[in-house]
């Protein structure tokens, strides 16, 4: 038969070894919940730059932003999160706002930066032809064409008579 004492003993061993075995699976359970987290917070970041790059997208499209700053700016945008608020005044009143939202708006508001729209040369006028390229968005002055084109025949006529003499030349 055991003593009070030796009962008591046991029971305390037992005790220890079930606070033991509690606090591993507390550890355990909170490493668990850690690993569940990041694998949340990865999946909600990853979410966060699908609807930054798809915004971004937007706004170079519209001109709004450069091809060249993209990668930038959608970088920078999931990295201000949800938690982030700016606060300002406004005339009379105080505005605050999510910071994303305020980013949002801000570059929704500016003007564009750069057209991709395609530019025609311009026409030529009826029977002319020039051996260069005008820039695109200029045209060609017609009276300015009949000149260089006088200039460049007298040219053939002439050789070793340079530009600016023949411009003269046609220009008579």
């Amino acid at each position: 038969m055991k003593t009070k004492e030796q009962e008591v003993a046991e029971r305390e061993a037992a005790l220890k070894a079930d606070q033991d075995k509690l606090a591993l699976e507390r550890a355990e359970f909170a490493e668990e919940q850690k690993r569940l987290a990041g694998e949340k917070s990865a999946a909600a970041r990853a979410k966060l730059a699908t609807e930054c790059a798809s915004f971004v997208d937007g706004l170079v499209k519209d001109g709004k932003v450069l091809p060249a700053q993209r990668a930038g700016l959608i970088a920078f945008m999931a990295a201000q999160g949800a938690e982030g608020v700016v606060e300002f005044g406004e005339g009379d009143k105080a505005v605050k706002k999510p910071a994303a939202e305020w980013l949002r708006e801000y570059l929704k508001a500016q003007p564009k930066v750069i057209d991709f729209a395609e530019r025609g040369k311009g026409d030529l006028p009826a029977g002319k032809s020039v051996d260069f390229s005008a820039p695109a968005g200029y045209s060609i002055d017609a009276d300015q064409l009949e000149l260089h084109t006088k200039a460049r025949a007298y040219q053939e006529q002439h050789p070793g008579t340079d530009y600016i003499a023949a411009i003269a030349a046609a220009s008579r």
